[in-house]
């Protein structure tokens, strides 16, 4: 199995390649130097794995939700090297759900056996989505595949729901947000459930993990050309919020 996979859903860049039983991967953190360093450094990547670009089964990225630049970066580079290709040698194209990336890493941090697989286990993902919201997904992972319980959202920290059908099961929480609000949201809404915190971010590494299970994941679609996913149509406050919102935080 070859794979590439990229994901640029939050602070930093990822790359990672899966050939055979070997894996390669680098990452850096996102900014204006992230779209220049990406394409050299894929093909570095590629060299040092001993492969070809079209000699790659599939390309998996981070299709979102995310930050809004990092995912129309990756998904260029993928259309670009995949129509470079040409048809024929076009590998498939994997768009991963953001947040089932931090429920596959919750996963991997748990160290559950296959002999623990027939039973649900249950991962709440939730990302900082900056502008005082965060992206949210609900997923449980049984008998080896994955499923969504809930799709993801964006909302404030208080508009936080859990599956219903989780009411008094533990379920871990994987995410890269502030612990302390979380738990105070818990306590308002009085969710009673254990839930396990875990830090978690964004990898390619993560991608690959997924992309070598996709015949596994309950209605993942293999695309032609990368789209990503977004849930917001809006990517920063204005001036005038931005300055209410200061003023409220100095005022508190």
């Amino acid at each position: 199995m070859k794979i590439l996979a990229l994901e640029a859903s939050a602070n930093n860049v990822s790359i990672a390649i899966q050939h055979g039983l070997n894996r390669v991967h680098d990452e850096m953190p996102s900014n204006s130097k992230s779209s220049s360093w990406l394409i050299p450094r894929i093909m570095q990547l590629l060299r040092d794995s001993n492969l070809h670009l079209e000699e790659l089964d599939s390309i998996a990225f981070g299709r979102g939700p995310g930050a809004f630049t990092g995912l129309r970066t990756v998904c260029s580079v993928v259309q670009g090297l995949t129509l470079g290709l040409g048809l024929e040698l076009q590998p498939s194209v994997l768009g991963l759900d953001t947040l089932m990336e931090l429920a596959q890493d919750a996963f991997n941090k748990t160290q559950f056996t296959s002999k623990g697989e027939s039973k649900a286990q249950r991962f709440l993902s939730v990302l900082d989505a900056r502008m005082d919201q965060w992206y949210v997904g609900a997923y449980e992972r049984s008998d080896e595949k994955w499923s969504t319980i809930r799709r993801p959202v964006v909302c404030s920290p208080f508009q936080l729901e859990i599956p219903e059908s989780w009411e008094g099961l533990d379920f871990f929480v994987a995410g890269n947000i502030n612990t302390s609000l979380l738990a105070e949201v818990f306590k308002i809404k009085n969710i009673t459930s254990l839930a396990s915190f875990l830090v978690s971010s964004p990898h390619a590494c993560l991608c690959l993990d997924l992309a070598m299970m996709h015949s596994n994941i309950i209605d993942l679609q293999i695309e032609r050309l990368a789209t990503p996913l977004y849930i917001r149509d809006r990517v920063a406050l204005t001036t005038v919020e931005r300055e209410t919102l200061k003023s409220s935080t100095s005022s508190s």
